[in-house]
């Protein structure tokens, strides 16, 4: 069975005041979902704020949270470092997005139906490839070019498509 989850980068909130946050490893994914605690909620802002903070013409340091919310808000285009995380239970490979892989880009995940590859992010560098009506999905692989040592996650893409379904609902759940 596959798991996809919505995953967002946790921020290094060491030094963030603004509005409480839970107290998360720095760097690390969490999943998006209905049953986050308002802590963890707040991280996730904290890095949506901060992340986008940096993408538009004022460039200045946040200097509080009404500045944070409202630069947030006036982003024609929220950027987040995350993605989706997929996760076969069968043969119990996960595969995390790559650095510079933004979640903003999850709906790209809907071409694979079609024939299309992705680029999964760098550091590891995930890999999709098609094998006639298998997806193979790599954890990591130093090459693109070159198939990747290790066990792939092996999933029909109809699999795949219905594990989108719960990934959807707490995406939605959560901007909720």
């Amino acid at each position: 069975m596959l798991i996809v989850n919505a995953v967002l980068e946790t921020p290094d909130t060491v030094d963030f005041s603004f509005w409480p946050v839970a107290d998360l490893p720095p760097y690390q994914f969490m999943a998006l979902s209905s049953s986050m605690s308002p802590l963890e909620v707040g991280s996730a802002l904290a890095m949506l704020a901060d992340y986008n903070s940096r993408t538009g013409d004022d460039d200045r340091p946040l200097m509080d949270a009404s500045e944070a919310i409202r630069r947030l808000l006036e982003t024609d285009r929220v950027i987040a470092p995350g993605g989706l995380r997929v996760h076969d239970t069968r043969t119990n490979v996960t595969v995390q997005p790559g650095c510079c892989c933004g979640l903003e880009d999850w709906r790209e995940w809907l071409d694979v139906a079609d024939g299309e590859t992705l680029w999964l992010g760098h550091d590891p560098s995930p890999r999709l490839e098609h094998a006639d009506e298998v997806v193979q999905l790599w954890p990591d692989s130093v090459d693109a070019q070159e198939t990747p040592s290790g066990s792939p996650s092996r999933s029909w893409w109809v699999t795949y498509r219905g594990s989108c379904i719960p990934c959807r609902r707490d995406c939605k759940a959560f901007s909720l």
